[in-house]
């Protein structure tokens, strides 16, 4: 299995096995955002609105 290294101090990167991802493979901004709150959240995973909350935070929650 890969090895997925997150590096959240000083400016974000993310390495799978020791190679950088580069920014072309994150396609949009809200990626990284995922990426980052995943890797704060205790057991790795947050609820579906959690994230809507975060992500479109000027949609109306009937709308996400």
């Amino acid at each position: 299995m890969p090895e997925l290294r997150i590096f959240l101090l000083g400016r974000f990167r993310a390495e799978v096995d020791g190679v950088p991802v580069d920014e072309s493979k994150w396609g949009r901004k809200k990626a990284k955002v995922v990426v980052k709150l995943l890797a704060l959240s205790p057991g790795l995973s947050l609820h579906r609105e959690q994230l809507a909350e975060i992500l479109w935070p000027e949609m109306p929650a009937t709308q996400r």
